[in-house]
C-alpha cells in the first residue's frame, strides 16, 4: 500500500526546499544601456561568421565580455530590459561571454545601445 508523500523526508522534518535560487537583477532601460555600451565599448565586438564555399554570411553575433558570473548574469538582465534576447553566456579563459545572435538582434542592439565605437555592422567579405 503506497502512503502520500506530505513534505517529510524519513527522519520526519519537513523538506527543505532548494536555496539554489537566483537573485534576480532588475535595470531600467538606461542603467541597462549605460552598462551595455560601456562593456561593449571596452570589451564587446561583432562576431560574423561568414561561409566561404557558398559565400554567405552564416551567423552574426554580438559578445559581451564579463569577468565573473554574476556580471553575466547582470549583461543578461540588461539585454532583456531592452528587450533583447542573449545567448547561453558560456566560460572562456577567465571570464565569460554573454553572446547576442542574430543580425536582427545585432542591429538592434546597436539601434538601442549607440555606442560610440564599433558601431557599424560589417559587411562579410570572402
Amino acid at each position: 500500500m503506497a502512503q502520500k508523500k506530505s513534505g517529510m523526508n524519513q527522519k520526519g522534518k519537513g523538506a527543505s526546499p532548494k536555496t539554489t535560487a537566483k537573485a534576480t537583477i532588475t535595470l531600467d532601460k538606461r542603467e541597462a544601456t549605460r552598462l551595455l555600451r560601456g562593456v561593449y565599448e571596452q570589451h564587446g565586438y561583432i562576431r560574423l561568421k561568414v561561409d566561404t564555399r557558398r559565400q554567405v554570411s552564416h551567423s552574426w553575433e554580438i559578445r559581451l565580455w564579463a569577468n565573473s558570473a554574476d556580471e553575466a548574469r547582470q549583461l543578461a538582465a540588461a539585454l532583456t530590459a531592452l528587450d533583447l534576447t542573449s545567448g547561453k553566456p558560456f566560460a572562456k579563459r577567465k571570464g565569460f561571454i554573454v553572446p547576442l545572435y542574430g543580425k536582427d538582434q545585432v542591429a538592434q542592439f546597436l539601434k538601442r545601445v549607440k555606442p560610440k565605437v564599433k558601431n557599424q555592422i560589417p559587411e562579410p567579405t570572402a
